[in-house]
């Protein structure tokens, strides 16, 4: 609903304003919405690919609107950090006994309703907050004993440093400290970790090669709950594996085309931003989790932004 609003909100304020740069046709997001399209008969009009559909159209509308029109993202990044210190401190109300927002639930993650959404959302706004913030996202991933954000800040520190051989030297060796930290083993073998997603990923490619073509609509599981293997969760940790299990192989070559097209790294915020949403969609089901669409749309507008100030427009 928040998310709803937030884009007709973004729409209604963008018919008083004046544009502040050109955003031509767009080749990506036209094959995208084609994909869609065909997805959607082939499907039958299934319901669920119908509001995907719609959800994912939303977010295009919202992205138009805040490429077109922002003008002061220095400004937003300030909104940004704020909310990001809300989340943080009301994590912290909650981690000492009182928890407004769930109180039976028993889930401590600020207004992300429990730790994994709050690692993911922490995550993703790190590069606009700067280093003192990602200190103290170090110190709420030992908390919520998340460890994907123990490995996005201590990356974020990394690239800071902008030393090419400090980040690839620690690429390989923060998941054998991993081992150390406190359950730290677990990270291999409990619900929701690394062998139980292998797993996971097996069954979803060897059912998706049942429908490679048509996929199994997107925002449809690809299986019901009583064909999942005893210990795997009903969950697929991977919205790029779930992106392209919902729009079929085409979409594979979707992605690969706006990769190449669109992405060259460099230590911008924007740059860093995109990086990190790229690495927790790969093995996180960070998409699927509507409290992150409104940041998740932020950090591509932003990028798409400094795009545009580059090659003066986005074509």
């Amino acid at each position: 609903m928040v998310f709803h609003l937030s884009v007709i909100a973004l729409f209604l304020a963008s018919l008083f304003d004046t544009p502040k740069r050109e955003f031509k046709f767009n080749k990506e997001l036209f094959y995208l919405l084609i994909l869609c399209f065909l997805n959607i008969a082939l499907s039958q009009f299934n319901v669920y690919v119908l509001n995907a559909t719609v959800n994912l159209f939303l977010a295009i509308i919202g992205i138009f609107v805040i490429v077109k029109y922002v003008d002061d993202i220095k400004g937003m990044y300030k909104i940004i950090l704020l909310s990001g210190l809300i989340n943080v401190l009301i994590y912290l109300i909650q981690y000492l006994g009182y928890n407004p927002f769930t109180p039976d639930s028993g889930n401590n993650g600020g207004m992300l309703h429990n730790s994994p959404r709050l690692a993911n959302y922490l995550s993703l706004i790190l590069p606009m907050c700067d280093i003192p913030f990602a200190i103290i996202c170090i110190i709420v991933s030992v908390l919520i004993k998340q460890k994907v954000l123990i490995f996005i800040s201590s990356l974020f520190l990394l690239l800071k440093t902008k030393n090419k051989k400090l980040i690839l030297g620690f690429l390989p060796v923060l998941p054998i400290l991993l081992l150390f930290y406190p359950e730290g083993r677990s990270f291999f073998y409990k619900t929701g970790h690394i062998s139980v997603r292998l797993e996971t990923y097996k069954n979803v490619i060897t059912g998706f090669l049942v429908h490679p073509l048509s996929g199994f609509g997107l925002g449809v599981f690809p299986w019901g709950q009583d064909k999942i293997p005893q210990g795997v969760d009903a969950v697929i940790y991977s919205s790029v594996l779930q992106f392209i299990c919902g729009l079929g192989i085409l979409s594979l070559f979707w992605l690969f085309f706006v990769i190449k097209k669109n992405f060259k790294f460099s230590y911008s915020v924007s740059a860093i931003s995109i990086t990190i949403f790229a690495i927790l969609s790969a093995f996180e089901y960070t998409i699927e989790i509507p409290k992150l669409w409104l940041i998740i749309m932020t950090i591509i507008s932003f990028y798409l932004i400094e795009k545009t100030k580059k090659e003066g427009v986005i074509c």
